[in-house]
């Protein structure tokens, strides 16, 4: 459920996307390298390893989050530096870190017969750059469309303008506000959406912003004959427009921590359900940190509401994060699927 956030979120029909994961070192400034690693696994295989892993400068403890195949020998070192396993067969990962850490990093990949080549030097001051060129970009198409990133006030506007255009087949409601009081919004399609009929539908519950599949459903009428689609196109409106402003690949909520300068909790990793296990932190300085207790922040008890709300007739929930292109079954907490999810992924 991958700043996760609910980061800039913006998918295609096409797109299985995951959230860009990250290591946090700190609260202070924020540089970034990419480092391509060559792992060379036991009995002369050799896997080609590009990892990624988005630092902040905070000596006092590393958190590493970095997609790596789980069929690397090598993948118990990693959990060292608490990795999550996210990405599974493609042979590539990608990692960016602080200069301020890169001697440390590339020394422990050396004493584990890693190799590893810079490939860019400031990951960070690119998409600093890229900021103003995006905003530009989308003050001059004005117009929507599904080939860019929108702004926030622009999804804003689109989603109010739906019920005007398809009042038969579109609701808007509010189901909670942002850390910052931002609302949150619930998008529900159907046929006669405000008919007592709609209520006996199942529902497919999606939480992304993925626009593209809500105007292809408008433009299909007969997929909401006997179907009652939800989306919530901005779970973590705070967030995304942080992405605008600050940083390109922020994936947390905006919400204060117990430690000073160390900001967001991963809405993701914010469920009840094994809650704080694998794949998170308890650092709040950290990418990955699940909050003080589950459900503890606005938004992710906004998802949850929503989901109670029509439980009994919620068929799937599908949510789509950023960045990768792949689709993670069945939970975030383990690397192990149980032989009836296996049965379903086989059919």
């Amino acid at each position: 459920m991958e700043n996760e956030t609910v980061e800039a979120r913006e998918c295609t029909a096409k797109s299985k996307d995951l959230t860009l994961t990250g290591l946090s070192l700190g609260r202070n400034r924020r540089v970034v390298v990419v480092v391509v690693v060559v792992v060379v696994v036991v009995v002369v295989v050799v896997v080609v390893v590009v990892v990624v892993v988005v630092v902040e400068a905070r000596p006092s403890f590393p958190s590493l989050v970095v997609h790596l195949p789980p069929s690397t020998p090598h993948l118990s070192w990693w959990q060292v530096l608490e990795v999550e396993v996210s990405e599974v067969g493609s042979g590539v990962a990608e990692v960016a870190l602080s200069p301020a850490f890169l001697t440390d990093f590339t020394q422990y990949l050396n004493n584990n017969n890693v190799k590893s080549t810079i490939i860019i030097d400031d990951l960070g001051k690119k998409l600093k750059s890229d900021i103003p060129f995006l905003r530009a970009e989308s003050d001059l198409m004005g117009a929507v469309t599904f080939d860019r990133f929108m702004k926030y006030e622009e999804i804003l506007e689109y989603l109010k303008e739906l019920p005007r255009q398809y009042p038969d087949r579109v609701r808007l409601e509010e189901v909670g506000h942002s850390v910052e009081s931002r609302p949150i919004h619930l998008l529900v399609i159907s046929s006669d959406v405000h008919s007592s009929s709609t209520a006996n539908k199942p529902v497919i519950l999606i939480d992304g912003a993925v626009l593209y599949i809500v105007e292809q459903l408008l433009q299909s009428p007969a997929m909401t004959s006997d179907v009652e689609w939800r989306t919530l196109p901005l779970l973590n409106p705070d967030g995304y427009i942080y992405t605008w402003t600050k940083d390109r690949l922020w994936r947390k909520n905006r919400a204060t921590t117990s430690e000073i300068g160390c900001v967001g909790v991963d809405l993701n990793r914010n469920f009840g359900f094994h809650f704080g296990e694998s794949g998170t932190s308890p650092k709040p300085c950290s990418t990955v940190y699940h909050g003080p207790v589950a459900f503890s922040e606005p938004e992710s008890q906004a998802l949850r509401d929503t989901l109670q709300q029509e439980s009994s007739r919620t068929k799937a929930y599908v949510t789509f994060h950023s960045y990768g292109q792949f689709v993670l079954h069945p939970w975030g907490y383990t690397d192990k699927v149980s032989k009836n999810n296996i049965n379903e992924l086989n059919t």
